[in-house]
């Protein structure tokens, strides 16, 4: 990932991330910047302040802050995890030009403070271009000349493990954390082929953090990760992973409602960049193109999508197992009407291990699309509730759930179960 190009008082910074939460949770609860200060009995131009990072907030002010706006201390946690780390800062900063040497007791104030930090915003505080990049630029301190690339490359298939046992979002901190770290060790000289893998690694981090972002609805976001991937991708000159980044963006861009030429753009020169070597990004690609000519009712293209994603999976790929074909079968046997959907679903569901929560929890989604298409209504809406209340709503459960609505009669948009429904998928 690029670092910002302008160098970022880190004092400054540490004001504007706890600003940033305070508007935050200003915003979440309605109020006004007036409103709000008339409650904490001060003038609204030194709240205005404290929002935009201009002037600290008084630590005396923090309590009642987080009261009035109910923030369930999320604002007094970032507020302390930010005062410890201007603290370490302060105290680094004597040492350093004393002995121009790090305290390991220091360093392990900065790594729990920045702990703290990132627990806190699991909020969701907006924080400002630059700021989070700062503050986690002292993670890993005096970097040597030595990078285990083994060990980056062993998270990124941790990250990827992870990605569909954990809750929606859960690993965007710890993500955007790893990528800070590999961008800061990218700014290094090293030997060309340590590079490379480093921009292995930052695209691998990327693509996964893209869709966690996706998840969550933050679109542009995503796209920036994307772009982000591509272009690590793209510089590793791993021609496989570039086919991966472009092919696992398709893929998720059929969930997130982009238009259909970007998805199919993005398939397309997957598909032309592999050149016929099978990889998980063109299994991707061509699970993609299969599901976009499902939604368009194409039934031609979406089996000739399928049969060219058969052939990738009957090369025995480790990172595209028979699964994804399975999963990608029954949403396009369903969409299309073809009876063969049952039996892919069963056999899907068979194939993902113990744990495994959005994959298996879309194909009930997927079962619900079917029954309501079978004009069994009731029992199809009874179904998708119950796939929706078992977490977080996705981007890929709104976009199923979207079927379900279209396909419903009339009669039956009005139910009471119906009404959950949507408000389940809206995140009511």
């Amino acid at each position: 990932m690029a670092r910002p190009t302008q160098s970022v008082d880190p004092q400054k910074s540490l004001r504007h991330l706890v600003g940033a939460t305070i508007r935050h949770w200003r915003e979440v609860s309605g109020m006004s910047v007036i409103d709000f200060a008339r409650d904490l009995c001060i003038d609204p131009s030194h709240l205005s302040k404290w929002e935009r990072g201009l002037a600290p907030v008084p630590a005396d002010q923090i309590s009642r802050i987080d009261r009035i706006l109910n923030a369930d201390n999320h604002i007094a946690a970032v507020h302390a995890a930010a005062a410890e780390l201007e603290e370490h800062r302060t105290r680094n900063r004597a040492t350093l030009e004393a002995a121009n040497q790090y305290e390991t007791d220091g360093q392990d104030v900065k790594r729990r403070a920045v702990l703290q930090l990132l627990t806190a915003l699991g909020a969701g505080a907006a924080i400002p271009p630059g700021v989070l990049e700062e503050i986690l630029s002292g993670v890993t301190p005096a970097l040597d000349d030595h990078v285990d690339l083994d060990e980056w490359e062993r998270t990124v298939q941790e990250y990827s493990h992870m990605i569909n046992m954990r809750p929606i979002g859960a690993l965007i901190p710890d993500l955007t954390a790893d990528l800070v770290t590999v961008s800061r060790l990218l700014d290094r000289r090293y030997a060309p082929l340590v590079h490379a893998g480093l921009f292995r690694v930052s695209a691998g981090l990327s693509g996964l953090l893209a869709t966690q972002l996706d998840d969550v609805g933050d679109r542009r976001a995503a796209r920036v990760a994307w772009s982000s991937a591509r272009r690590a991708a793209d510089a590793s000159g791993d021609r496989a992973l570039s086919v991966w980044a472009r092919g696992d963006e398709a893929n998720e861009a059929t969930w997130t409602g982009r238009p259909t030429q970007v998805v199919s753009d993005l398939a397309d020169e997957a598909i032309e960049m592999a050149g016929g070597v099978p990889s998980r990004g063109l299994g991707r690609a061509y699970a993609a193109r299969a599901r976009l000519a499902a939604d368009e009712g194409d039934k031609a293209a979406a089996f000739a999508a399928l049969d060219a994603l058969a052939d990738v999976v009957d090369h025995e790929l480790r990172d595209f197992p028979e699964r994804h074909l399975r999963w990608n079968q029954a949403y396009v046997y369903t969409l299309v009407g073809d009876p063969r959907a049952e039996s892919a679903l069963d056999q899907a569901f068979a194939l993902y291990p113990p744990g495994t929560l959005g994959p298996v929890s879309n194909l009930r989604l997927i079962r619900a699309v079917g029954l309501v298409r079978h004009r069994e209504v009731e029992e199809g809406i009874r179904h998708a509730i119950t796939a929706l209340e078992e977490g977080p709503v996705s981007a890929t459960r709104r976009h199923l759930t979207g079927h379900i609505v279209k396909t419903l009669p009339d009669k039956a948009r009005t139910l009471p179960d119906t009404r959950e429904l949507r408000a389940l998928a809206s995140g009511a």
